[in-house]
């Protein structure tokens, strides 16, 4: 048996699997590929028990047929080098594989005694799927809400609900006790199961969010199936060159639907444009303070305010941004808001600064956010400066004695709800003392232009740190690539010295 595949092919399989192969196990067939010569062409497999996902080689050079097990680790290495470069792999047992592929301009082989096909865990055979328009797009969308809490690990997972009826039957739920999205856009088939009476009732499914999932490198368009075995249910997805099966999280998921507040009362509203949204994601992560962060609204504008570490409160007004309501100081956690904002949810309605939050997209998604609690004054007060006195979107310091967030141990939530607990973080009051002079607002705006600068010098060293730890690497494997090739090159002198 002889296979031939391009570096470019090789690369590709080797971006899929690594999501795949386990960096250890005590297992070594799980440490390696199986490539499979078919009838109907080479396709490669990884597995980790759990999960497996397969991959269909567009052109390779093939002659005759069977099965070889080779290392991920030095598949990973062959794929390294020119696109076009042809990588040789040839057995005559299955064992001893006989790999060929260029270095420095030579063909080098080498020979590798590999693992024995038998040892490949079984196949549970094939799913059938049916098309899933918009489905790895909908479930990378939510996926990022879901729980890291090993010890609730049916929140670890994306809940497809396929209660509905009609062309939107599906929806997909997750979140993580704190927060919770849904998007109701997709029509899938996750079949029946027996219920109580005899009767037949949907179930639906928990899919792990795993890394495979959430890789770029799927195409866009997917097919969706689902096998539900006596031991477990499957779930199989077929994208492209593509297939992936994964076993699904057993286990009652919450019902959700009993934690999404109607909209009647949510007096409250807060509108963020795209281009602010931008903006936000470039200035939240850069921000001094822990972290929490307060969205003051009034008069039909909105204001950023945060603390720093030295207790100094500091206002950055949202132009582009709009509030309706009676006015409100709505205290978030600043990550949470950069999800949904990265989500695409951008209409915030809330009745007030202790109930959800809910947002919904009017393309069937909805994004439920609990806020922090406030425990110090009242969220706005008769002396609050009013947000048209700010000129610029610099930060603007205020002469407001606060005391610095703190956080608290967070309680666990139970499991069929969504309690509306939070951190007890104290805000900054509003100002109520003389406004500063004009010098000593202007060193105020100084010191904080100066820790925005250190802020990004810490960013760039890390960037240095991190560019020369890839030149070291660069330069390891260039070194490495020369000592083959001389020993190559002594070996071919060696050869030419030979007189027959």
């Amino acid at each position: 048996m002889k296979i031939t595949v391009t570096r470019a092919e090789l690369r590709t399989m080797s971006a899929g699997f690594a999501k795949i192969v386990p960096g250890k196990s005590s297992i070594p067939a799980l440490g390696c590929v199986r490539l499979d010569v078919r009838p109907d062409g080479l396709v490669a497999h990884a597995t980790d028990l759990d999960q497996r996902a397969s991959y269909r080689f567009e052109r390779p050079g093939l002659e005759g047929r069977g099965s070889i097990l080779l290392p991920f680790h030095l598949l990973k290495d062959y794929a390294k080098g020119a696109p076009d470069d042809l990588i040789v792999l040839a057995t005559d047992d299955g064992r001893t594989v006989y790999a060929t592929y260029p270095v420095a301009g030579h063909s080098v082989t080498t020979t590798l005694l590999c693992a024995s096909p038998d040892d490949w865990p079984a196949d549970e055979g094939e799913i059938p799927t049916a098309e899933a328009e918009g489905f790895l797009a909908a479930f990378r969308r939510v996926s990022r809400f879901t729980s890291l809490d090993a010890s609730r690990p049916v929140l670890c997972g994306v809940h497809i609900d396929s209660s509905g009826s009609g062309d939107r039957n599906a929806t997909l739920v997750a979140t993580d006790g704190r927060r919770l999205t849904c998007c109701n856009s997709l029509k899938l088939d996750l079949g029946t199961t027996g219920g109580k009476d005899d009767k037949e009732e949907d179930a639906g499914v928990v899919v792990p969010a795993t890394k495979f999932l959430a890789w770029q490198g799927l195409p866009g368009e997917a097919s969706f199936g689902v096998s539900r075995g006596k031991t477990a249910t499957r779930v199989c997805i077929r994208a492209g060159s593509w297939t992936y099966v994964v076993k699904t999280i057993s286990g009652r998921y919450p019902n959700w639907r009993n934690v999404v507040p109607g909209e009647a009362g949510m007096t409250h509203r807060i509108a963020f444009t795209d281009a602010e949204a931008s903006s936000l994601r470039q200035i939240l992560p850069t921000l001094p303070g822990q972290d929490a962060i307060a969205l003051d609204g009034a008069d039909g504008r909105l204001a950023l305010r945060v603390v720093d570490d030295a207790g100094k409160p500091l206002a950055i007004p949202l132009a582009s941004a709009v509030y309706e309501g009676g006015g409100c100081r709505l205290l978030l956690d600043r990550r949470h808001l950069l999800d949904a904002l990265d989500a695409g949810f951008r209409n915030f309605l809330f009745a007030d600064t202790v109930s959800p939050v809910v947002s919904r997209d009017g393309i069937g998604g909805m994004h439920v956010l609990m806020p922090m609690r406030d425990t110090g004054k009242p969220p706005v007060a008769e002396s609050e400066p009013s947000h048209a006195s700010h000129a610029s979107a610099a930060p603007a310091p205020t002469t407001t004695t606060t005391t610095t967030p703190t956080k608290q141990t967070e309680k666990p939530q139970e499991k069929n709800e969504m309690k509306p607990e939070s951190p007890n973080v104290q805000t900054p009051a509003p100002a109520s003392t003389p406004q500063p002079s004009p010098s000593a607002a202007a060193l105020d705006a100084l010191q904080a232009s100066f820790e925005a600068a250190k802020t990004k010098l810490r960013e760039a060293q890390s960037a240095l740190v991190e560019v020369g730890a890839s030149l070291r690497d660069a330069i390891r494997e260039e070194r490495q690539r020369r000592t083959e090739a001389e020993s190559v090159r002594s070996t071919l002198r060696k050869l030419q010295s030979i007189r027959v």
